[in-house]
């Protein structure tokens, strides 16, 4: 089994802020699931007002969200197993 250890300066305000973004990192990857998945489901399947323009609208953001997954090299699904 592979081990990695990281050392922060907690005393360093940039190694502090990286240390903080490390902390939060499952729980950002557990939000953008979130967004991805069930966020789509409850403005389409689950929402009654499901007319043309609004259903448009939603399918234009999460397209353009999907677009800055992929454009970022972030695979929502591999960050959460």
């Amino acid at each position: 089994m592979s081990k990695a250890t990281l050392t922060f300066d907690l005393n360093d305000g940039d190694d502090r802020m990286d240390f903080e973004r490390m902390m939060k990192a499952k729980d950002m990857a557990m939000l953008l699931w979130e967004i991805e998945m069930n966020g789509y489901r409850k403005f389409t399947k689950y929402n009654e007002r499901q007319e043309g323009a609004y259903q448009e609208g939603i399918e234009e953001v999460f397209e353009y969200f999907r677009a800055l997954l992929t454009h970022h090299e972030i695979d929502v699904e591999q960050l959460i197993v």
